[in-house]
C-alpha cells in the first residue's frame, strides 16, 4: 500500500476539511491511503475526538499514526531523506510553499500550493510515502455532505447547547479578528434592526467579543454565545492560547447552531461565513437534533 502524509500547519477548521476533501479524492484516483496528523495543525489535537472518517481511506487516530510513523523509516519517502519521527513543519511565505524541518535543521519543500496532483502523479511508482504540505481554501461543502460523521461526544454537546436557546431564533455571524476586510456588524444591525427585533432571540458566532459584546446591549434582545475567548489580545481564535478542543467546538458550534437557526444574516467574508451559509440552505444540521 502506497501513503499520503499530509500536513496542513496554518489553517483553521473550514479551511482544513476543503483541503482533506481533495486530497482523500486525489488519493482515490491514485489509489492511495491518506495519513492525516492532525497534531501538526494549528489545534494540536487529535481529529478522532471530533470525527468519524472512513477508514479505509484515511489513517487519524493518534495510535494508528504513531505506528505508522515508527514503520515509515523502513519506507521510501518523498522527499528523499525526510524523516517522519523527527520533523517539524510550518510556512514558508516567499516561496508560498509548506515546509519541513529535520531534526537536523535541513529544510525540505513540500511543494507548493495546489501542486499535490503533479506530485503525486510523477512519484506514483516508486515512493511509498509522499509528504504533502498543503494550504488555502477549497470547497468543503462536500466534505461534510459525503466524509464526515461527528462523534456522540460532539453531537451531544451540540443538543445540549442548542436547548438553552428559546425558539424561533435568529443567527448572526461576525468575523472581526483574521481577514482584511473586517465585518461591519454595526451597519448590519443598522439595515436590519426589524427582521433582528422581529426574533428577539438571537444567536451571534464571533471571534470578536467586541463585536459580541455591541449585540449583547441593545435593549430587547436575548443575545446567546457559547464561545470561549481567550484573555487579552488575539489574532484569532484558531491562533489563540484556547485548547484545541476549546477552538474546535467554538467552530463546530457556531456552525452547527448557526445551520439550526431559522434565519442567518451576516455581511462577513471568508470560507466560513460561505461554508455556513450553504449548510444553513441545505439543512444540513437538521438531522443531529435530538427527537424529544
Amino acid at each position: 500500500m502506497k501513503y499520503v502524509y499530509l500536513i496542513i500547519p496554518a489553517e483553521g477548521l473550514t479551511s482544513i476539511c476543503g483541503i482533506l476533501n481533495r486530497i482523500i479524492n486525489i488519493c482515490k484516483q491514485f489509489n492511495r491511503i491518506l495519513v492525516f496528523n492532525s497534531f501538526k495543525t494549528c489545534y494540536k489535537v487529535n481529529f478522532s475526538k471530533f470525527f468519524k472518517f472512513d477508514e479505509t481511506k484515511i489513517i487519524y487516530k493518534v495510535e494508528e499514526i504513531n505506528n505508522f510513523i515508527e514503520k515509515s523509516e523502513n519506507l521510501t519517502i518523498y522527499p528523499e531523506g525526510f524523516n517522519l519521527k523527527n520533523c517539524n513543519f510550518g510556512w514558508d511565505y516567499p516561496e508560498q510553499s509548506v515546509v519541513g524541518f529535520n531534526n537536523e535543521n535541513e529544510k525540505y519543500t513540500l511543494f507548493p500550493r495546489y501542486n499535490i496532483d503533479k506530485l503525486i502523479d510523477e512519484n506514483k511508482h516508486y515512493d511509498v510515502i509522499i509528504v504533502a504540505g498543503m494550504m488555502g481554501g477549497f470547497q468543503s461543502i462536500n466534505f461534510f455532505k459525503e466524509q464526515l460523521i461527528f462523534t456522540d461526544f460532539v453531537i451531544n454537546y451540540f443538543n445540549e447547547k442548542y436547548n438553552l436557546i428559546k425558539k424561533p431564533y435568529l443567527s448572526i455571524q461576525v468575523r472581526n479578528t483574521d481577514i482584511s476586510i473586517k465585518s461591519d456588524y454595526i451597519k448590519l444591525y443598522e439595515q436590519n434592526k426589524d427582521i433582528i427585533h422581529k426574533y428577539k432571540n438571537v444567536y451571534v458566532a464571533t471571534d470578536c467579543i467586541k463585536a459580541l459584546n455591541f449585540f449583547k446591549n441593545i435593549n430587547g434582545l436575548t443575545v446567546y454565545n457559547f464561545t470561549k475567548f481567550p484573555k487579552g489580545k488575539y489574532r484569532s481564535l484558531h491562533y489563540s492560547t484556547l485548547s484545541g478542543t476549546d477552538k474546535i467546538m467554538s467552530a463546530l458550534l457556531d456552525l452547527f447552531l448557526i445551520g439550526n437557526s431559522n434565519k442567518l444574516l451576516s455581511n462577513s467574508s471568508g470560507g466560513f461565513i460561505k461554508i455556513a451559509s450553504e449548510l444553513h440552505k441545505i439543512e444540513y444540521f437538521k438531522k443531529l437534533l435530538y427527537k424529544n
